[in-house]
C-alpha cells in the first residue's frame, strides 16, 4: 500500500490513521530494520507491520521490551 504524505509522522499518528491499533501490532520493521514503537516514518520510507500473533523464528517480543540504545554511551 503506497500512502502519501509530505511531513514526517510517528507511527502512532499512522497508525490511528489507519485505524489499527498499535497494541495489535507485534512488530514493526522500517527500511529494513526492526525499530521500536516510538519511530518517526518520513517520506520515501518502507514499512512493514506485522500484526501480534504472527510467528516468527526470533523472539521479537523481546527485542520491543528491551530500552533503546543509549545514544551517549559508548561500548
Amino acid at each position: 500500500m503506497n500512502i502519501p504524505f509530505d511531513e514526517p509522522l510517528s507511527l502512532s499518528d499512522l497508525l490511528s490513521d489507519l485505524g489499527i491499533p498499535i497494541e495489535k501490532v507485534q512488530l514493526v520493521m522500517l527500511n529494513n530494520k526492526a525499530v521500536h514503537l516510538d519511530v518517526t516514518i518520513r517520506p520515501g520510507d518502507r514499512l512493514a507491520l506485522f500484526p501480534e500473533g504472527y510467528p516468527f523464528f526470533v523472539d521479537w517480543h523481546d527485542y520491543r521490551n528491551t530500552p533503546k540504545p543509549n545514544a551517549k554511551s559508548v561500548r
